[in-house]
């Protein structure tokens, strides 16, 4: 047997014990879940509450949210649906639907915006460069009034590039940009779970009320262009401002600059912020992508982590308020 069959033969044998292997029920109705929405398993009968046989509590739900999409988005639908699993009703939008004369869709008509993750435009220019242009030229002083009259605004990793690109963020002068999420340190894609330190008070924000000050959270990223960087008198008013939400960290939740710790070499271990008014946030991480224990890397051990859930929760909990 030659050196290709014997590795055929061992990932084959690999994945039949992975297959095989006993799983509580729980566990097992949640990988069945997972792999059902992502359209692995095609089912006669589609399972009661939705296409992916989890019960929504967004059905007739009264808060609204935009998923905002360009060319080169790729994270819309699980970003919807971790909006929907948390009773948000939440609908995928291009950009392009809010301008011409004829306008499809209005801004007003959500309670949140959006922005997932991907690579807009292809990351040409820079992250995020040529969905903000658009966003300021489609929007303009719009999303600005949007943002003003208490609406929220989340960008997650591309997202978060698109709002500091576009001068959303820091939010001390909207409209200009002050800050940049440039290439990472070790100029290369990072791709895992990292940990996270709720550095800001509970509540300074829309998606942190269900989180406790110090509280230490995974998710995964996905990005080369996340090292946050900005002029000194920017990252002391973020720092006084209380605006700095989320600090990459190590295991115990002590703030390391080095690698693997911070992944990108952001300035202050940043891994989110918000705006001054706590409406418009920015995250590297992916929360989307840690709604259900099948995505932790920890689920086999009994039972992974659902820390994104809880952001997306404490956004339904403010737009509830609001």
């Amino acid at each position: 047997m030659d050196h290709r069959s014997r590795e055929e033969e061992f990932r084959r044998s690999i994945g039949q014990n992975i297959r095989n292997r006993p799983l509580p029920d729980r566990q097992n109705q949640e990988r069945r879940e997972a792999i059902i929405h992502i359209g692995f398993i095609r089912s006669g009968n589609r399972p009661r509450g939705g296409r992916d046989g989890l019960e929504r509590e967004s059905e007739g739900s009264d808060v609204k949210a935009c998923v905002l999409i360009i060319e080169g988005t790729n994270c819309e639908q699980e970003t919807k649906r971790a909006l929907d699993l948390v009773g948000i009703s939440a609908e995928i939008v291009h950009l392009k639907q809010f301008s011409g004369r004829l306008r499809k869709r209005d801004i007003w008509d959500y309670h949140a915006i959006v922005i997932p993750g991907g690579f807009s435009a292809g990351d040409y220019v820079r992250a995020g460069a040529i969905f903000s242009s658009y966003l300021r030229t489609t929007l303009g002083r719009e999303i600005e009034s949007y943002i003003e009259e208490g609406r929220v605004v989340l960008g997650i990793c591309n997202g978060f590039q698109v709002l500091v690109e576009s001068g959303l963020l820091p939010g001390f002068n909207p409209g200009k940009p002050e800050a940049a999420l440039s290439v990472n340190t070790r100029a290369k894609f990072e791709c895992r779970e990292v940990t996270l330190l709720h550095s800001s008070e509970k509540g300074r924000c829309s998606i942190d009320i269900l989180i406790e000050k110090d509280e230490l959270i995974r998710m995964p990223i996905a990005h080369m262009e996340g090292r946050f960087l900005a002029p000194r008198e920017v990252l002391e008013e973020l720092v006084s401002n209380d605006q700095v939400i989320f600090k990459y960290s190590d295991l115990q939740g002590e703030v390391k600059s080095e690698y693997p710790w911070n992944p990108n070499g952001s300035e202050l271990n940043i891994a989110g912020i918000c705006n001054p008014e706590g409406n418009v946030i920015g995250l590297m991480p992916h929360p989307e992508r840690a709604v259900l224990e099948f995505q932790s890397q920890e689920w086999t051990r009994g039972g992974g982590r659902r820390d994104g859930f809880k952001l997306f929760y404490s956004l339904k909990h403010y737009l509830n308020e609001v």
